[in-house]
């Protein structure tokens, strides 16, 4: 993690900056830097950016940001590109503006074009004693996505379910462990988040004290239940009963009104 960044005075002359749709996206620009690599990369996924730059603003949520990067990537700010089916960004200015970045520790995140990182499989299926120095170099690096993609989930958890139980940032936690397992999977790994996204839908769900992200996590058959919404219908059960009695009262009071003529 860098300890310093760059702000040049001309950006307050900025054409691009000046043209952006409103302050938020002008302050995620001037932040968006602290959190990249020493090559200005990325993950380009809205939760890591926000887990990133803005920590602790309870008031901003996911599509904000995603907003704010469509704009960014619109106006050729920022560059998109995927690796093994993850999305990274970099800013294309980034030398011109941060200068000299080499002191600063390697970066994680491969350069666009560059398909030579191993598979998530590939790390799941190597022997725990593999001495290799580049095996080993590998692994952390798919390690370090590993946890940065279950903050990510985090997030995506904290805003969707506000008031469920809040699992802690921390690699010990056995949630975590549980995350590492499901992450093999790579239905799970591409998947995750229309499976919370999907049961957030469901009323239910946001009342029934089991349903935590320990049940997301437990095991492979969980995430796709959420998938496949399999407690909707007790919200239609309930949208059912609701119009039941709004009929049963609307025939009490013509029974009433009858009866006082």
């Amino acid at each position: 993690m860098p300890q310093w960044r760059k702000l040049h005075v001309k950006a307050t002359e900025s054409l691009d900056i000046n043209d952006m749709p409103d302050d938020f996206t002008r302050l995620l620009w001037l932040m968006l830097p602290l959190g990249l690599c020493r090559e200005g990369r990325g993950l380009d996924n809205p939760a890591w950016i926000k887990s990133k730059i803005m920590p602790l603003r309870l008031d901003v949520s996911i599509k904000m940001i995603e907003s704010s990067m469509n704009w960014f990537h619109k106006r050729g700010m920022i560059e998109r590109y995927e690796i093994d089916k993850r999305r990274y960004f970099f800013l294309p200015t980034w030398a011109d503006y941060q200068g000299n970045t080499s002191r600063e520790a390697e970066s994680l995140y491969p350069e666009p074009g560059d398909n030579s990182r191993v598979t998530h499989e590939q790390i799941a299926s190597r022997s725990s004693t593999d001495s290799d120095s580049d095996s080993d170099s590998d692994a952390r690096v798919i390690t370090d996505k590993i946890e940065l993609e279950f903050f990510a989930v985090l997030e995506l958890w904290k805003e969707l379910f506000p008031e469920k139980s809040q699992p802690r940032r921390s690699k010990s936690t056995s949630h975590y462990k549980k995350f590492r397992t499901r992450y093999k999977n790579s239905d799970f790994r591409e998947r995750w988040r229309e499976a919370l996204e999907r049961a957030s839908q469901c009323r239910e769900l946001h009342k029934k004290s089991w349903f935590n992200f320990g049940f997301f996590v437990r095991n492979d058959e969980n995430y796709e239940k959420m998938i496949d919404g399999w407690m909707m219908w007790k919200d239609q059960e309930s949208a059912t009963n609701d119009t039941d009695q709004i009929l049963r009262d609307y025939s009490d009071r013509v029974k009433k009104r009858n009866m006082n003529k």
